[in-house]
């Protein structure tokens, strides 16, 4: 093989750098013992475990590690870029920086990422936390925040289904070639290969566990017997709601199998940017809003809190804080006034009849049973109240 891309170059009359070229052997063999030489143009190219082939790097046992490590390296610049030209947490709406994410990010961290193969859960995890790391810096939560809280107040689902989503649009692409092309031939012969002998690796095997996992294998089965396939925009609605409802699905399972979301799901469960953020169009509207979904992402303790300002004890400092302490009596009743006069006695009643804890939950974005015409105004009140306790503390 060597010998053919020497004769190539030489008729071709191009020079090929044997200092920058690598042999890779792919093989499952963990330890590799080989005496082989191997030369090009008189000198030796040295053997390497993994080589970069166009951006993408190609190891010699065929696992992704390396490769995931290089995306994770690609995206953490990629943002801090982003960070470095002053779209920071302080002056930036949350749901733009989750569109730079998007758009700037996400093409260049998962690039390459449609051919990755038998992904461990090591790798998997590997680039969750990348995202993990991201939702969290563009709010500016802590380090220890859920991850299910920082990516669903974004409106987004685990990183990994971004991948799944990669990988099963690559599949319509290959689909889709002309049938004359060597691509789609090779296609064609692997896709029969692995449906006839149930091959355990590969990307073929990954997009038909895919297409299982999600409920799509007709779709395959239809084109290996009919060659009949989806358009393209077909497809890819099909893939993404099938990808993003399966991800809200199995988030909502966890949120509701955990006690440390129970205050959290009683507010956001849908899979939207937190309205705060939606309705905050200022700087100082972003830092109120900031303040505002903190107490969202806290996780309730039961442990004993004596106010020494009301002598009271309590075990949850916010709802005290909120809804009790005679500390911000006048602040509270200035809140609940301006409920009467902009929203009605209705929703007033229904806020200052309730319980503490029910009061708090309903000033921090749980529904409430009265309906308004102006919601937003109501949320805007509600947070403007929150920030002006915070800032008494």
């Amino acid at each position: 093989m060597l010998y053919i891309v020497q004769q190539y170059a030489y008729k071709w009359r191009f020079k090929i750098n044997s200092d920058k070229s690598f042999i890779v052997i792919f093989t499952n063999c963990r330890n590799m013992n080989t005496t082989l030489h191997f030369y090009f143009s008189n000198n030796r190219i040295p053997i390497s475990d993994h080589a970069n082939h166009l951006g993408i790097i190609q190891a010699s046992n065929r696992k992704n590690t390396k490769s995931v490590e290089q995306s994770c390296e690609r995206g953490r610049n990629a943002f801090f870029a982003i960070n470095g030209i002053g779209a920071r947490q302080r002056g930036l709406n949350p749901v733009t920086g989750t569109d730079l994410y998007r758009k700037i990010v996400l093409p260049s961290a998962l690039y390459g990422s449609e051919l990755w193969n038998n992904l461990d859960n090591k790798n998997i995890q590997q680039i969750n936390k990348f995202q993990h790391m991201v939702c969290r810096s563009i709010q500016g939560f802590p380090a220890l925040t859920r991850s299910d809280m920082s990516e669903s107040l974004l409106g987004l689902t685990k990183l990994s289904t971004e991948v799944d989503i990669r990988k099963l649009t690559f599949l319509e692409k290959l689909i889709s070639l002309p049938n004359n092309s060597q691509a789609k031939l090779v296609f064609i012969s692997r896709l029969f290969q692995n449906l006839h002998s149930n091959q355990s690796d590969g990307f073929i095997h990954d997009v038909r566990k895919l297409l299982a996992k999600y409920g799509l294998s007709d779709y395959l089965v239809n084109y290996a017997k009919f060659a009949v396939f989806p358009s393209k925009y077909i497809w890819k609605r099909t893939v993404n709601a099938a990808v993003r409802n399966n991800a809200v699905t199995e988030r909502n399972q966890r949120m509701l199998a955990d006690e440390q979301f129970s205050r959290f799901r009683q507010i956001h469960m849908e899979n939207n940017p937190a309205f705060p953020y939606s309705i905050s169009k200022s700087t100082t509207d972003i830092i109120m809003a900031k303040h505002y979904i903190k107490l969202w992402i806290r996780i309730p303790f039961k442990d004993s809190f004596l106010c020494t300002y009301c002598n009271i004890v309590t075990n949850d400092t916010p709802v005290h804080i909120v809804a009790i302490c005679r500390r911000f009596e006048s602040l509270r009743n200035s809140f609940l006034n301006a409920v009467r006069e902009r929203h009605g006695t209705e929703l007033y009643e229904e806020l200052s009849q309730t319980t503490p804890e029910l009061l708090f939950l309903k000033i921090i974005g749980a529904p409430t049973t009265t309906i308004t015409t102006e919601m937003i105004a109501f949320r805007k009140l509600c947070i403007e109240y929150i920030y002006k306790c915070i800032h008494v503390l």
